[in-house]
């Protein structure tokens, strides 16, 4: 910051990916005329296009990131079990790389709620597969306990499935709760449970939640992106001219 301070006369504006960043500059004495916030990284706009194939009695929760402690696997695994109990059919599937340790106790946690066949882990998966996981899954969930602004969370809106995901990090600013997902406290596994049975059952909402998180994700897409860093360029050459 000490750096940053003593050459702030010289730079025309610090871009910075969310409002998080922008306060904590501000918080340090960075003049908030000069902090511009523009979202990165960004989505791909083809996957705007697919079509989800959505049955109303699919019940399929999908979690698709890095499988470790802080990403709240552990929650979500606690919070299935409750919602089995109110929705026998449903099925949970954990995608992504897998953290070795974490793993076996998570499977020891699936044994011990006896789950087994209801929760599966699939592990690493390409780019095709992920978009087919995330469209054949009613409800997208991340709990997780620690974050900054995963861009999965924009993915899975883009593909028209609502999600959940904690209120940490910037991801209140990627997920609009109420409205393109549901935000819920770290940690919280009664929560968590309660806003998937809800997304489960409330088929009204959940077309709403779809339309709107579909529409939401368009203002990421890399052609918006693009526009909008030109656009600022192009604004400090005009002051500097």
């Amino acid at each position: 910051m000490k750096m940053l301070k003593a050459i702030t006369k010289r730079i025309d504006v610090f871009i910075e990916h969310t409002q998080l960043e922008r306060m904590w500059l501000e918080r340090h004495g960075i003049d908030q005329r000069k902090v511009k916030v523009m979202f990165m990284p960004h989505i791909n706009s083809s996957l705007l296009v697919y079509k989800s194939s959505i049955s109303r009695n699919n019940y399929r929760v999908i979690f698709l990131g890095r499988v470790v402690p802080r990403k709240g696997v552990h929650i979500l695994i606690k919070a299935f079990y409750n919602v089995k109990a109110q929705i026998p059919e449903a099925k949970l599937v954990i995608a992504g790389p897998e953290d070795p340790e974490y793993k076996e106790k998570l499977m020891k946690l699936v044994e011990k709620l006896s789950i087994v066949n209801d929760a599966m882990f699939v592990g690493s998966v390409s780019e095709e597969e992920k978009i087919r996981l995330i469209t054949t899954s009613r409800v997208f969930c991340l709990p997780a306990l620690a974050d900054y602004h995963p861009i999965v969370l924009i993915e899975a809106q883009a593909l028209g499935i609502p999600v959940i995901a904690s209120k940490v990090g910037a991801i209140p600013e990627i997920v609009i709760n109420k409205k393109t997902g549901i935000l819920v406290e770290p940690g919280n596994v009664d929560e968590t449970a309660k806003a998937i049975v809800t997304l489960l059952t409330d088929e009204k909402l959940w077309k709403e939640m779809s339309l709107n998180a579909r529409a939401f994700a368009q203002q990421f897409t890399l052609e918006k992106r693009v526009d909008k860093l030109e656009a600022l360029y192009d604004n400090v050459l005009k002051q500097r001219s």
